[in-house]
């Protein structure tokens, strides 16, 4: 039976919040949020090198809570270093909200695989960066967008590992309805660093990454790698993509123009179509892409968490469509577009 106690001992936030909110972000202390992500390791016995870009996180929790006591600004300017400061520090709170809505009291626990947190939230998105200090986790999105499916609706979640090539993320509905999510992300700081087209054109790649391979997944060959029978797994195609680049850009991207459509939605319908064309088992049944883009001013830090999930319908036939219609209602109440001071 689900326990009353906070399993890493920090509340969650408003059952129906899907994002990371200045309410909840009031409740819990930095310290308190660095705790929650340490116990979540020791709950899966695993130790946390000290040079990894998670460890740094955890340093700047820790740096801001003391700034909080002393009653310091945490934030002085909006040099480099400061810029990247307040980014470690979003996002590591973002990692610890995503937790606590997946530990929640009364909730199922996600099954985690050990191997997604070792070979990833230890380890770097980038290891051809020269600056460690660029370098960030792998795997946090998963998290978020893991406990925005437990806040719309919730249910049983596996967060996948090496073991799973193809899907990150399951979510199984209590009606039996079973979605299969692949998600791609493109490291920090070169995120950072694209225009709008490049951003497309990098969008596109991963979403025909993914596609590919859940499409391996739900219909593979008759023979594995090994040389057994590789059984198909049974659930919607679910496309996510994640990116981080500015907050110019990202509205660029997302904003349509007066009676227009956005470049988000005629870029997604086109990716759709190019898909559909290579086979019905191809297309995703659902994308959303998210920019998570932080924007430091000198006095707050400005997070936009836009977003869109584009909901395609049910396309090809057969039990993945079956699946989609059980569970496509719970993804259009992940995708929120929402900015604040957060």
């Amino acid at each position: 039976m689900p326990s009353s106690v906070p399993a890493l001992g920090i509340p969650p936030p408003h059952p129906e919040a899907v994002e990371l909110d200045d309410q909840w972000v009031a409740t819990v202390t930095p310290t308190q949020m660095r705790t929650a992500i340490e116990r979540f390791l020791q709950f899966n016995q695993v130790t946390m090198p000290g040079d990894c870009p998670l460890a740094r996180w955890l340093g700047v929790l820790e740096e801001a809570d003391l700034s909080q006591r002393n009653q310091t600004q945490f934030i002085k300017s909006m040099d480099y270093d400061n810029q990247r400061k307040a980014h470690d520090f979003i996002e590591a709170r973002r990692l610890a909200w995503g937790l606590s809505v997946l530990y929640a009291p009364g909730r199922r626990q996600p099954d985690v695989d050990r191997s997604f947190i070792t070979d990833q939230l230890l380890h770097s998105d980038d290891l051809s960066e020269a600056n460690p200090l660029l370098r960030m986790p792998v795997g946090t999105f998963t998290v978020h967008f893991a406990a925005r499916l437990q806040q719309a609706e919730a249910a049983q979640v596996r967060i996948c590992g090496r073991t799973s090539q193809g899907v990150d993320l399951i979510y199984q509905r209590a009606n039996g309805g079973v979605a299969l999510i692949e998600q791609k992300e493109r490291a920090y700081y070169k995120s950072r660093r694209l225009g709008l087209e490049p951003l497309v054109r990098d969008v596109r790649s991963r979403v025909l990454a993914a596609a590919e391979g859940l499409k391996a997944v739900t219909e593979p060959s008759t023979a594995s790698d090994d040389g057994g029978t590789f059984t198909p797994m049974e659930g919607a195609r679910v496309v996510m993509v994640g990116a981080s680049p500015t907050r110019e850009v990202a509205r660029q991207f997302y904003d349509a123009p007066p009676g227009g459509h956005s470049v988000m939605a005629k870029a997604m319908s086109a990716w759709q179509l190019e898909l559909s064309k290579r086979g019905a088992s191809y297309s995703p049944h659902g994308m959303g892409v998210f920019c998570l883009a932080h924007d430091i001013e000198p006095t707050t830090m400005v997070s936009a968490a836009l977003s869109r999930f584009v909901d395609f319908g049910l396309v090809g036939g057969g039990v993945c469509d079956e699946h989609w219609g059980r569970v496509a209602e719970v993804f259009q109440k992940t995708g929120t577009k929402r900015t604040g001071n957060h």
